[in-house]
């Protein structure tokens, strides 16, 4: 997008009249860091954790009056030990708080992170040194009964939690929301990037042009049956070597299935058909080694699961 200024008296100097603009929309996407325009994972030029505290917490804050629209899925985040430790063993989690302090804005003395409840805390384990400072996706985990669904105009937070004082964070540092949040007129007035270190919040992390590296995965948007609409499969055998066996009980249509791998890239896709309480059977024999998610896209329901490769 090109922003161009017009005087009403001539210009001694046009060279900075006009101004380009790239962005990148996204309807499944929601982040504070760049993204990278041609992978869509965040970029993570920059790295932090608490120091010598044993828990972490870089956010981004989320609220919207069509939240319901949307269902999370999953977040995008990235890490590395810093020498001389490693990454094996280590482990990063992916959280979701359902935000219910009550505030207006950030200038409203109720503002607080006292009323956190935890929607879905899903945990990455490193097996060794080859995600250093590689985005890795980390799927909804559902443990909490959560769905994944969203209310309308309900503040939540999206988060990398950290417990371990050798691992960063991946951060960005390329974006500046300090006019954005705070301009008393054009600015939004809301929570941002907060930070949690050793359970002791501050509302502006590091500093608001330093926002964790991390998106948010969303699916939708989502019509009204379709809130309501997700089913539960068990694969067999899992883990596998070549193939995974899914079981579609009394449903009968088609479908379409999609594997993704931890860094979110989308591995195999296809579609099918099926009637009453028959078992399909998906070659997974080109994938590699390692842990995969799986969405299965129904004619009215959707299903999601894991598939792990042992070859």
């Amino acid at each position: 997008m090109s922003y161009t200024v017009t005087t009403a008296s001539a210009d001694m100097e046009n060279s900075d009249n006009v101004l380009d603009v790239a962005f990148m929309i996204n309807d499944s996407l929601y982040a504070y860091a760049r993204l990278d325009p041609v992978s869509w994972v965040p970029m993570s030029p920059a790295q932090a954790n608490g120091g010598n505290a044993t828990g972490f917490e870089a956010c981004i804050a989320f609220e919207d009056p069509n939240a319901s629209r949307m269902k999370y899925v999953g977040m995008n985040l990235t890490a590395l030990a810093f020498a001389p430790n490693l990454m094996a063993n280590e482990f990063v989690e992916a959280r979701v708080y359902e935000w219910n302090d009550i505030f207006t804005d950030i200038n409203d003395a109720g503002l607080d992170f006292a009323n956190l409840v935890t929607l879905d805390a899903a945990f990455f384990v490193y097996a060794d040194e080859s995600l250093q400072d590689v985005n890795v996706f980390v799927p909804r985990d559902g443990a909490t009964g959560w769905t994944g669904n969203f209310a309308d105009n309900q503040r939540y937070l999206f988060c990398v939690t950290s417990t371990s004082t050798t691992l960063l964070i991946g951060m960005s540092n390329s974006v500046d929301y300090t006019y954005i949040q705070e301009d008393p007129t054009f600015g939004h007035l809301q929570a941002s990037i907060p930070v949690s270190v050793d359970q002791v919040w501050y509302l502006n992390g590091f500093g608001l042009d330093f926002p964790v590296a991390t998106s948010v995965q969303m699916a939708g948007p989502l019509s009204v049956d379709e809130l309501n609409s997700e089913i539960t499969i068990v694969p067999f055998p899992n883990p596998t070597v070549d193939v995974i066996n899914i079981p579609v009980g009394d449903r009968n249509g088609s479908a379409t299935i999609e594997i993704f791998d931890i860094a979110g890239k989308l591995v195999i896709s296809k579609a099918v058909t099926f009637s009453n309480n028959e078992t399909l059977t998906l070659d997974v024999s080109t994938l590699s080694n390692g842990s995969y998610i799986a969405n299965m896209v129904f004619e009215d329901a959707t299903a999601k699961f894991s598939i792990v490769v042992n070859k």
